[in-house]
């Protein structure tokens, strides 16, 4: 099958094209049956020209254009049409207004809830609501703060809960904007000096393998 398409000339730093017919099985830059016209990436205004008598020849027997060959074609047969790289996409403006709209609900949402100031080493307690059936209760969640995570004021805001339960540690992750959340308090004072309590931590899953392959 034949197929107008694009051939690389040129020197580095300035790539030229000229526009062929060639055999869809040869390389890019390998043989060609016909030179339809250039194409120069360095040129502003004109920066190409093709033989529309031949391209339309080849067109008629079966040949098909590459995708930037057929736009260029497009702009040959139509001067005032603009190249696509030129046309500005227009953006969608009350889509966005709407998003933005409904983020500033949100976060005015989140400031509106007055939690405590704590930070990372305190003891909270946190105060979930929970829906058992038809029925809503209220539960509390009590441990270490390990990390505050992308802002008290931001809806992506969220902050890790630690804490052991019968010999066994569980984290929990609450967003600050999550409407579950019905208080926080702070139990205890902590002297954390790091943004991340990972180290906290006692489990690790490497000692854990390493266990396993030993026995």
């Amino acid at each position: 099958m034949v197929k107008i398409r694009m051939r690389r000339t040129g020197c580095t730093n300035h790539a030229t094209y000229r526009i062929v017919a060639a055999d869809s099985r040869s390389p890019r830059d390998g043989k060609f049956l016909e030179i339809l016209g250039w194409y120069d990436t360095q040129i502003k205004d004109a920066n190409f020209k093709l033989d529309l008598e031949r391209v339309d020849y080849w067109l008629k027997n079966g040949a098909k254009p590459s995708t930037t060959v057929a736009s260029l074609i497009r702009r040959a047969k139509n001067p005032n049409l603009k190249p696509h790289h030129a046309v500005k996409a227009q953006p969608k403006i009350m889509g966005i207004k709407l998003i933005d709209k409904i983020n500033a609900e949100q976060t005015a949402g989140v400031k509106d809830k007055n939690y405590p100031e704590f930070r990372t080493g305190d003891i909270v307690r946190v105060s979930i609501k929970i829906k058992e059936g038809d029925k809503f209760r209220v539960q509390d969640f009590e441990g270490k703060v390990l990390a505050i995570d992308n802002g008290r004021n931001s809806l992506t805001g969220n902050f890790t809960v630690s804490r052991d339960s019968y010999g066994v540690r569980v984290e929990k992750l609450f967003p600050f904007a999550s409407p579950w959340i019905q208080a926080i308090k702070v139990v205890k004072k902590g002297n954390g000096w790091r943004a991340k309590l990972y180290t906290e931590r006692t489990f690790c899953s490497h000692k854990a393998v390493r266990k396993l392959v030993k026995k």
